[in-house]
Formats: C-alpha cells, sequence, structure tokens
C-alpha cells in the first residue's frame, strides 16, 4: 500500500464519517431518478445543502457555522 492511500486512510478515519442511504428501487424510484438527473453538482453536496437549508429553515437564528 502506498504512503498516499495510507495518508488518505488516516485522515478519512480521523475527520470523516460515512452515511449511507439505502433506497428501494420500487418505493423510490422517484427519488433515485431525481438523484441520477443531478447534473450542476454531487449527490453529497445535494444532500449537504438540502440538510443545511433544513437546518436553518428549524433552528434559525440558533445555527452556528
Amino acid at each position: 500500500m502506498s504512503n498516499d492511500v495510507k495518508y488518505i486512510e488516516k485522515y478519512q478515519k480521523e475527520n470523516t464519517i460515512q452515511v449511507n442511504l439505502r433506497l428501494s428501487k420500487k418505493y423510490d424510484a422517484d427519488i433515485i431518478e431525481w438523484l441520477n438527473a443531478l447534473e450542476t453538482k454531487g449527490k453529497a453536496t445535494y444532500l449537504k445543502e438540502l440538510i443545511r437549508a433544513d437546518m436553518a429553515s428549524i433552528l434559525g437564528d440558533q445555527l452556528i457555522g
């Protein structure tokens, strides 16, 4: 394993978490189609923006960051 790969793995372990979302092809087909149609940004960026917008609408001025 190269030093670059080891560095990346170490960095990710210390600084990130991974969240997985399982969607049903039968019941969530609309969501799958929507996410697959995103062209200007990645799925992760899109989902983070949605979550932050929801946080801001719920928390309002309490939101820091």
